[in-house]
């Protein structure tokens, strides 16, 4: 084993009292807490909203009747229909145009 002087000599931890933190710091630190929690609130319902329009997306595959059969809530079953309604009107505008 290599003996401590050729390791380097080791710096003992510093046994100095902290500063105290002074009202512009607190404040400042306050204000970046409020917005990390803002847009982390926003980001989680962002994504949640983006998960219920991907189920809606792939449900508005399926038939009302298979919808119904397997216990969709109505709000799915509205939602399904207004995307299967909105693909098929912009299909026959593109036939038409």
């Amino acid at each position: 084993m290599k003996s401590q002087e050729t390791l380097g000599a080791v710096d003992p931890v510093s046994t100095e009292k902290l500063q105290p933190i002074d009202s512009t710091h607190a404040a400042n630190f306050s204000l970046m807490s409020r917005i990390v929690g803002h847009w982390s609130e926003w980001w989680r319902a962002f994504l949640t909203h983006r998960a219920e329009k991907r189920t809606a997306d792939s449900l508005s595959t399926l038939s009302p009747r298979i919808l119904q059969d397997i216990g969709g809530p109505e709000s799915l079953l509205r939602d399904s229909n207004a995307i299967r309604q909105l693909e098929q009107s912009y299909d026959e505008a593109r036939l038409w145009s």
